[in-house]
């Protein structure tokens, strides 16, 4: 009799712990179908192969704003479809709440998605008005997909959850659909999570949001094939960007943060920001430049010592053991000279330990620069391989910096431009100081040249976009890195 009766409560327990699970599973289930979905974020809506995202808090102000720049924004990202957007907004009589813009490859080109709530009536209004039958449509995962539009443009757009979300790309709408109803979204991505944890806290800015594996790959479609390596290096980490982003007469401000991997945070973690002091040694044609500080050199040299790459480079930075080291070029003609300059502690750095047997260069002409010859070898560029390796066989002594080049005739040019003027007397190089920060661990400045323009760096088809004929300048820094994040200040002028 008691087996029995534990046969029998044993039998209760197995039925009552299948139907817990059974009821759990329902829960979760409709947790997910109804409660989870009609309270997501837009970002949720967002599949997860996104290459770029606006969210947009403020949309009065990026629509007005942002106008001028659509023709640059149409051959960079895709964005002729705004309008029609708009259009959409206009008949929904302006909506005022937030929308997100997600471009997403599309071959050679970008599909774009934008997504924003509404309420289930305005959504039935909006098809009335467009005098579209409720029954002329397809359906997919219960959601009503309708089409409007002419051959020549149409727009495939659905409600579903609370969301509006219209685009050109019928199978990116669906996307979109599927993906509400996966648990598995951009948020739940470390590098996306962390970032946007930043995002949602500032609701007042517009953001732009960009995946930079995929984004810095359809860039190079624009470069030539000599620069393709400095955006192959760059995508090379996997993570995200995201940036308040203004937009102003003619220029474009982006400040925010970016993710960076465990070696950048090694190697810049001991080297705080400082203050550039690197302008009058510049003359007033450097059309590019790029500064990296090392307060502390040998710490950060440290961190190659095992890798075979740099091996050469670190053998003539330890020598050199610069605080401060700019590569930058100019243009004569047609030929491009390249040049580095370090600033270094000369009691720890004699001069004695770099010269070459041949010593000095003599030319009266150039007193009191000499020109001297080096023992060094050659270097990648702040000791990375986004820039080319430079040979550093020739270099004077100053205001304060050894500058380096390859040949003693770049030397020679350098110094016949810079009694002239230097580039503290350029209005591109005021505008990049007047809006980058006084201190940084890093910056870049990138200007077209009034003759050449863009010529170098372009493909002869870019050549003939609007970016390329307008575009004067870029300029961006980054700051010591914190929590894994890096501060990116980008600014570019048109």
């Amino acid at each position: 009799m008691g087996n029995s009766d534990q046969s029998i409560r044993r039998n209760w327990v197995i039925i009552g712990t299948f139907t817990v699970i059974i009821c759990i599973g329902i829960g979760l289930y409709f947790y997910n179908s109804f409660f989870r979905q009609s309270n997501a974020q837009l970002i949720e809506t967002v599949p997860t192969d996104a290459t770029f995202i606006f969210e947009v808090n403020d949309n009065r102000n990026f629509v007005n704003d942002v106008s001028p720049f659509f023709p640059y924004l149409n051959e960079l990202l895709n964005l002729s479809s705004f309008s029609g957007f708009e259009f959409f907004m206009d008949q929904l009589e302006g909506s005022k709440s937030q929308f997100i813009i997600s471009g997403h490859r599309s071959g050679d080109q970008y599909s774009i998605l934008y997504s924003f709530r509404i309420a289930e009536y305005q959504f039935e209004e909006l098809v009335e008005k467009l005098e579209i039958d409720p029954r002329n449509c397809t359906t997919f995962n219960e959601s009503k997909i309708f089409v409007y539009g002419t051959h020549f443009k149409k727009f495939s757009f659905t409600y579903h959850d609370g969301v509006f979300s219209i685009t050109e790309d019928l199978d990116l709408l669906k996307k979109s659909i599927v993906q509400l109803e996966s648990t598995k979204n951009l948020l739940e991505i470390d590098h996306f999570s962390k970032l946007y944890k930043i995002v949602s806290k500032n609701k007042k800015q517009n953001w732009l949001i960009i995946n930079n594996a995929t984004f810095f790959s359809g860039i190079n479609t624009f470069l030539n094939p000599d620069f393709q390596g400095y955006i192959a290096n760059n995508i090379q980490n996997p993570g995200w960007s995201a940036y308040q982003i203004r937009f102003n007469d003619s220029e474009i401000s982006m400040m925010g943060y970016s993710n960076v991997d465990e070696e950048m945070i090694e190697k810049l973690k001991l080297q705080p920001s400082q203050r550039n002091g690197f302008g009058n040694i510049l003359p007033f044609n450097t059309h590019f430049y790029s500064t990296f500080n090392t307060s502390n050199p040998v710490e950060f040299l440290k961190q190659f010592k095992e890798n075979k790459t740099y091996s050469i480079s670190l053998e003539n930075y330890s020598k050199l053991l610069p605080t401060t080291s700019t590569y930058f070029s100019l243009d004569q003609d047609s030929i491009t000279y390249y040049f580095m300059a370090f600033k270094c502690d000369t009691m720890k750095t004699p001069i004695a330990t770099i010269l070459h047997p041949d010593s000095i260069v003599i030319n009266q002409r150039i007193n009191p620069y000499p020109i001297y010859a080096s023992n060094l070898s050659e270097v990648y560029p702040h000791m990375n391989k986004q820039f080319k390796s430079e040979k550093l066989a020739y270099f004077i002594q100053y205001n304060g910096y050894l500058i380096f080049s390859s040949t003693a005739e770049a030397l020679l040019y350098y110094l016949k431009v810079i009694p002239n003027n230097n580039i503290e007397s350029s209005p591109y190089y005021r505008f990049a100081k007047s809006n980058l920060p006084s201190e940084t661990s890093y910056e870049f400045f990138l200007a077209s040249s009034t003759s050449k323009k863009w010529n170098k760096y372009l493909t002869e088809k870019s050549l003939k976009l609007n970016i390329a004929k307008d575009l004067k300048l870029i300029t961006y820094s980054y700051a010591q890195p914190k929590d894994q994040l890096i501060g990116v200040n980008i600014f570019i002028k048109f």
